[in-house]
Order: C-alpha cells, then sequence, then structure tokens
C-alpha cells in the first residue's frame, strides 16, 4: 500500500473536525478563569498582585463578585482571612481579617481591593489568605483561596 492510496482512505471531514475541537477546548481552557469560585448565585474570583513580595511590601488581593441572578440584586458579605501573625491586612480594624458588605445588580460584576503586607517577622515562604463571598441572607457562600509568597531580598 502506497502512501497516496492511504491518504486517500482517511477522512478529512472527520479529523478537521476533531482539530477544530481541539483548538476550542484548548481556548476555553486558556481563557477561562480557572480559580472561579461559584455557590448559589454568587461567583468569587481572587487573585494578588504581586503574588510575591519581600517583608514590608504590601500585595494588593483583587477579589471580583458575581451574581449570577437576572432578575434581583443581592448584598454579598466579603470576608478576607489571613491566619498567621505574620501577615497583616493594612487599612482595617482587625489585622487578620478584611470585611465588607457590597450590593451587586442582576448579572453584574463589582471589583473590591484589600491589601496586607508580611511584618518583619515574617520567615519566607508562601502564606494563605482564605476569601468567602456569600449572600448576606445564607451561610454558605462561594469560596477561593490563595497563597502570598514572601521573599527575602
Amino acid at each position: 500500500m502506497d502512501i497516496l492510496s492511504l491518504l486517500k482512505k482517511i477522512r478529512w471531514g472527520s479529523v478537521i473536525g476533531l482539530l477544530l475541537f481541539i483548538i476550542v477546548v484548548g481556548a476555553l481552557i486558556v481563557y477561562f478563569p480557572t480559580r472561579y469560585s461559584v455557590k448559589g448565585d454568587v461567583g468569587v474570583d481572587v487573585k494578588a498582585s504581586p503574588s510575591t513580595v519581600k517583608i514590608g511590601e504590601r500585595s494588593k488581593i483583587d477579589i471580583e463578585i458575581t451574581n449570577l441572578n437576572k432578575n434581583r440584586e443581592v448584598t454579598v458579605n466579603v470576608e478576607a482571612k489571613t491566619y498567621d501573625d505574620a501577615l497583616q491586612f493594612t487599612h482595617t480594624e482587625d489585622k487578620y481579617e478584611a470585611k465588607t458588605d457590597v450590593l451587586v445588580g442582576p448579572k453584574e460584576s463589582r471589583k473590591l481591593t484589600f491589601e496586607v503586607r508580611p511584618l518583619s517577622g515574617a520567615l519566607p515562604g508562601k502564606y494563605r489568605i482564605d476569601v468567602k463571598a456569600r449572600e448576606k441572607s445564607y451561610a454558605e457562600g462561594a469560596e477561593d483561596t490563595l497563597y502570598l509568597k514572601v521573599v527575602t531580598d
């Protein structure tokens, strides 16, 4: 069997269809936010900017809250917590917890920012920050966790 007869037997429509499917799935994986968490009608996505800091530097914790309900606005309670004395929120009443309520319209998103900084006694490593967003009238909500990397010079 030569190559020409082998090429004639291939179902090129199926091959092209399979390649298009792989390209579409790959694009969805690349462009869809992988850290997005949803519970009920509330979604949350959390990022640290920068995700690596030196001792004493500040990092912004960017939180995007989404109301997936298309008919009503919701009040979302947002809480961010750190569990180590060496990492603290700035400009908040509680140094280890930042919280606020946000009104989000139907099918809308809101962005919030909290600042954290490692204190002078912080050891190099990854520090955990948990973020929970829930409708004010519900006990459970969407949760996300990120890790801030602290380095020395």
